[in-house]
């Protein structure tokens, strides 16, 4: 209706005068992935942001280009959303594009919790969540909890699991 029309009008205005350009994350087939390489290769872009799984296979694609890919300096690529699909994701994606590679972490009702710090650790970007590990042994061994301290959202403790959890339980705010 209307109103899926003007978040449409307005999500397209707001990435226009961020200077954001999106690809679609959910056409991941192999003749999709060569219009997002040229897209990127035309853009120029500073960073790269993506699915965790989109920027695998977005990597594994344009390896043949990846010298042009690495040409564009990135500062940065940042994985979202998901663990890496594979134990070597992160290193193709590092390999392809030239950079660094950090994830992200965050949830659906919260957006951006923490990031990943050149250590490995994350960090919490806001002082009224708190991340913490599980820690111990099994399937539960790396599950973070999540506590929102607000009383406007009503998360209570939330578990979900982030891929490369490393470090203990972190905190800054």
């Amino acid at each position: 209706g209307w109103r899926g029309a003007l978040n449409t009008f307005t999500r397209h205005l707001s990435d226009r005068l961020l200077g954001y350009v999106r690809c679609s994350a959910y056409d991941l087939a192999e003749a999709d992935l060569d219009p997002a390489c040229e897209t990127l290769l035309r853009v120029k872009p500073h960073y790269v942001v993506g699915y965790s799984t989109a920027l695998d296979r977005l990597a594994r694609a344009s390896m043949a280009r990846q010298r042009e890919i690495v040409g564009l300096n990135l500062k940065a690529v940042i994985a979202t959303a998901e663990a890496f699909p594979h134990a070597d994701s992160r290193e193709v994606i590092a390999r392809c594009f030239g950079a660094p590679v950090f994830s992200e972490y965050g949830t659906v009702e919260t957006g951006p919790l923490a990031y990943e710090d050149q250590g490995g650790t994350h960090q919490v970007f806001w002082a009224h969540y708190r991340l913490t590990r599980r820690g111990g042994a099994g399937p539960e061994a790396n599950e973070a909890v999540v506590t929102a301290l607000c009383t406007k959202l009503r998360l209570g403790r939330a578990r979900a699991v982030p891929g490369e959890w490393v470090g203990g339980s972190t905190y800054s705010g």
